[in-house]
């Protein structure tokens, strides 16, 4: 008997938690729909669809892509709004406008308020699309490599870093187009360098939306040399001297040392340099000694010359 009591108590003391949960979340529900019957405040974003923008132009500002439309309605009609996912496209079609204007957004409420089945509009932003449009142009402009490089001790970069493309064709509205005279690399950071080396980059991204470019990336190629030293023993030459005049030089020999790219070693022969002693630049009264020089400018790519000796004693004789 005591028993079949507690088992009753059990039962009594489920049912009444379940009595109060039920009646809980039909509470909740009543709430719920007398809630969804009152006014909220929403906003709905409506997207623009531009059509027949006009040949060859390009517009000169950035469109405005979204209406941003407040408004208010019973929280069963918002509900609603969103879970259909419903869309209201407002469309503008510049065939029928010039090529430089202003559109109030008023102009749409008619086309939103359609898609919005009676849900009131109380405010669009912007209050209105500003649009300019301008002759497309296109050209190309040459690209630069912006980039710090070094080389480890003795090396050094062979002629300039090669760009492929080294050009890009450029397209935007013609007051930006105008303006721009090339075009950089996303900058390139390299150190001690001891070979050549190679890769792609990407270019630096527009600051307009409106600019477009092609290609946007490209390949380079940067040669590394090192310096070498290589020796010749020359005769040295008299040059400028009075005439009915000759000149004794002692030693009559001297030894040059040029630093060279290492690539080029073999290139240089002893036959592309002359040393001489030019009397011209000395007063051959007072003078005992005569500087030596090359009598022919050296090539470009030799990066040091020295004469040793320096100077020789000379003898004037007729």
């Amino acid at each position: 008997m005591n028993k079949n009591r507690k088992g009753l108590k059990n039962i009594l003391k489920v049912s009444d938690r379940s009595l109060f949960l039920i009646c809980l979340i039909l509470a909740g529900i009543f709430w719920l729909l007398n809630a969804l019957t009152k006014d909220f405040k929403h906003q709905v974003l409506v997207k623009m669809d531009y059509q027949n923008f006009p040949k060859e132009m390009v517009a000169t500002n950035r469109l405005v892509e979204d209406l941003k439309v407040d408004v208010i309605g019973e929280g069963f009609q918002l509900l609603q709004l969103n879970f259909t996912n419903q869309k209201i496209p407002v469309s503008i079609d510049f065939e029928q406008l010039g090529n430089e204007g202003k559109i109030s957004s008023s102009d749409f409420i008619d086309q939103i308020s359609a898609g919005l089945q009676g849900i009131k509009i109380s405010n669009v932003f912007p209050e209105e699309i500003e649009y300019k449009f301008e002759a497309r142009e296109s050209k190309f402009v040459p690209l630069l490599l912006d980039a710090e490089i070094s080389t480890a001790p003795s090396y050094f970069v062979k002629g300039n870093p090669q760009l492929e493309p080294n050009e890009v064709l450029v397209t935007g509205p013609s007051s930006l187009i105008s303006s721009i005279l090339f075009w950089e690399t996303v900058n390139l950071e390299v150190e001690e360098l001891q070979s050549s080396e190679s890769g792609k980059l990407e270019l630096k991204p527009t600051e307009s939306d409106l600019v477009s470019i092609e290609p946007n990336e490209c390949s380079y190629k940067i040669e590394i040399d090192q310096w070498t030293e290589k020796s010749f023993e020359l005769n040295i030459e008299a040059a400028n001297l009075p005439d009915s005049t000759n000149a004794y030089l002692y030693p009559q020999k001297a030894m040059l040392k040029i630093q060279i790219p290492i690539s080029e070693y073999e290139v240089y022969k002893d036959s592309l340099f002359n040393l001489v002693a030019d009397f011209a630049k000395i007063d051959l009264k007072n003078s005992k000694n005569v500087s030596i020089e090359l009598g022919r400018k050296a090539p470009q790519s030799v990066r040091a010359v020295n004469i040793s000796p320096s100077e020789i004693e000379f003898l004037i004789y007729k």
